[in-house]
Order: C-alpha cells, then sequence, then structure tokens
C-alpha cells in the first residue's frame, strides 16, 4: 500500500496553495453566478446550464484536493467529491434550475 500513499501525497500537492484556498473557490462561485444570471436574464439557456456544470466541477475539484490533503486517500476523495458531490448535488441542482428557468 506504499504505492497508493504515495500517488494520494502527489495527487494532494497537484496545486499551489494559493489556486487550491482562492483560485478554484472562487471560479467556481464566479461560473455559479454567471450561470444564474445567464439563466434567469437571458434566452441563452445552454450556456447557463453549461456554466453551472463547470462550477460544480470546479468545487468537485477543490473539494478533491482538500480531502486528498487531509490523508483520505486519492479513491476516497475522488469518490466524495466527484460521486456524491458532482454526480449527485450537480444532477439534483440542474434538474431544480431547469425547473425553476425552463421554458
Amino acid at each position: 500500500m506504499n504505492w497508493y500513499r504515495r500517488i494520494s501525497e502527489r495527487y494532494g500537492r497537484t496545486y499551489t496553495q494559493t489556486t487550491v484556498n482562492r483560485v478554484i473557490p472562487i471560479t467556481g462561485l464566479v461560473l455559479f453566478i454567471a450561470s444564474l444570471i445567464l439563466l434567469a436574464v437571458t434566452k441563452l439557456h445552454d450556456w447557463g446550464f453549461g456554466l453551472y456544470g463547470m462550477s460544480i466541477l470546479a468545487w468537485a475539484d477543490y473539494i478533491s484536493v482538500k480531502l486528498a490533503q487531509h490523508r483520505v486517500g486519492i479513491i476516497g476523495s475522488f469518490f466524495i467529491a466527484f460521486g456524491l458531490f458532482a454526480i449527485v448535488l450537480g444532477g439534483v441542482g440542474m434538474i431544480l434550475l431547469a425547473l425553476a428557468f425552463g421554458d
């Protein structure tokens, strides 16, 4: 299991601290706000849903790196971040946005 520990530690050091703590969360928030603006104000619903999906992926990447830094392991961090967060919450959010802003 030494190889698994080494891979997990390398993944936890993929990004710099500034990127993990500032750039990725702010990017996810900006993409989310832009998606809501596109869905509410314009008729560019495809762009709005696409930006919402990108914001969910940015936050899932942030969560997976943070979990890998806290020694959860790479498989656990991918399962939690991309499995539970991105698919379940992203899918539920996409359905709710479609119901709220759909034509």
